[in-house]
């Protein structure tokens, strides 16, 4: 039977769609060119819709991304054909999915009121409206932890059965095979369980390994696929040198433009020189020299670490009033675009929502190890993005666990007001 709880549902999810389609269509514009990230995932989608295999631009077999969002958008490629347009569809229909799972997510943590409440708050969420409209894993990865958090949502996850425990650890590989910091992630899952999981020692380490060995089995065949291939068993991907040095280096420090983000590789010191060494050896030898730079200037690394903390958790705008400049790219001859371009609603939005978001942390700290996997889920992305970079994008994954604490924080002040108008109620009522 469909209730007024069911139109209601139906009409927030139109409305997401809606937004994000009206951000692609408006802002970003319907034959928008491919930019940053999202060129490398469309060629990819489009070598293995050919056929031809996950390779680079150069034809050789590849692992600079990770392998799960190009090959779920081959998929796509193959039936629609290899174009943006269907990528961003898909990528619109996975952020309506987002507020989905919110929706259940919290109904399945609190009351009806605060499900509603999470998802609206998701479905206005400007990073989220955003990030639907490119060609990257993050509204994908988003979808995975948010099943995750499905499966394993409040009391359940203390003592889960054997079966639940790998499907979730299943999820979690997936996830990492998204976007590589799911596997910080996915560690922290399996201390969860072991930790803080219900019943025996022998129970709670049972649990913690079939989630660890599930997450291994997903990780298995790109690895063997890696070692076939590259020569090398690697896990996740050979980008993450890269971009460990592109946020560690002295270009970073230096230029304040690059505060709390990373430095062109280009314009990185030796890069040239790495490049030509080839996927594997230069992966190496990044990471080597960002490493390098940390243990020499341990001052210069926290500085930067809380650069990173502060871009991360919107604690100032990029250009503070005066318009966005944090990777996105807007169309400014379109209207909409024009007003995006002009205005930072990221930090408008997060200034309205971030002291609900707080006012939820603090009412739910009583329920800390019923919500640990929310909690997880912000404090491993936020741990990613200090040791990398901060970015909206590295935020993108929280922002549902935003949306449920700040809408949990809403239904904690609604309840505050509505006592103290029934405790002034009753006392003059004796008064009288």
């Amino acid at each position: 039977m469909i209730t007024v709880k069911h139109r209601l549902l139906f009409v927030i999810f139109v409305v997401a769609l809606a937004l994000r389609a009206m951000f692609w269509m408006d802002v970003i514009g319907s034959r928008a060119p491919l930019r940053g990230d999202e060129i490398d995932y469309h060629r990819l989608a489009m070598s293995l819709a050919e056929g031809s295999g996950f390779v680079g631009a150069d034809g050789e077999a590849t692992a600079a991304r990770p392998p799960l969002y190009p090959a779920v958008l081959s998929l796509i490629y193959r039936l629609f054909g290899a174009h943006a347009a269907a990528g961003r569809i898909l990528q619109i229909l996975l952020g309506g999915a987002i507020v989905l799972l919110t929706y259940l997510l919290a109904r399945m943590l609190a009351s009806e009121a605060a499900a509603f409440g999470a998802a609206a708050i998701a479905t206005m969420n400007p990073s989220l409206v955003f990030v639907s409209a490119y060609l990257l894993a993050e509204n994908l990865y988003t979808v995975i932890l948010l099943l995750f958090l499905v499966l394993f949502s409040g009391s359940r996850w203390k003592k889960p059965p054997y079966l639940v425990c790998a499907l979730g650890g299943v999820l979690l590989g997936l996830g990492s095979l998204a976007r590589p910091n799911g596997f910080v992630f996915a560690l922290f899952a399996v201390a969860a369980v072991l930790c803080l999981g219900a019943g025996g020692w022998r129970g709670r380490i049972a649990r913690a390994a079939i989630l660890f060995i599930g997450a291994l089995i997903a990780l298995a065949p790109w690895a063997v696929r890696n070692e076939a291939r590259l020569g090398r068993a690697v896990l996740l991907t050979t980008h993450g040198g890269a971009t460990f040095y592109q946020g560690n280096n002295i270009v970073v420090w230096d230029n304040k433009t690059y505060h709390g983000t990373v430095a062109p590789l280009e314009a990185l010191p030796g890069w040239k020189d790495i490049e030509s060494k080839g996927e594997l050896e230069a992966d190496r030898e990044a990471w080597r020299l960002g490493k390098e730079f940390v243990r020499a200037h341990p001052l210069f690394a926290a500085k930067m670490a809380m650069w990173r903390f502060e871009r991360f958790w919107r604690l100032r705008g990029d250009a503070g009033f005066s318009g966005v400049k944090s990777g996105w790219w807007w169309d400014r001859g379109k209207s909409l675009g024009s007003i995006a371009s002009s205005f930072d609603f990221v930090f408008v939005f997060s200034i309205i929502i971030m002291p609900l978001f707080i006012i939820g942390l603090i009412a739910t700290i009583r329920r800390a190890r019923e919500l640990v996997f929310l909690y997880g889920i912000i404090l491993a992305h936020t741990a990613a993005s200090l040791v990398f970079f901060g970015s909206l994008r590295s935020r993108m994954p929280i922002e549902p666990v935003v949306a449920i604490l700040a809408a949990f924080g809403a239904a904690h002040i609604v309840r505050a007001v509505r006592a103290r108008f029934r405790s002034e109620a009753h006392q003059t009522h004796f008064a009288d």
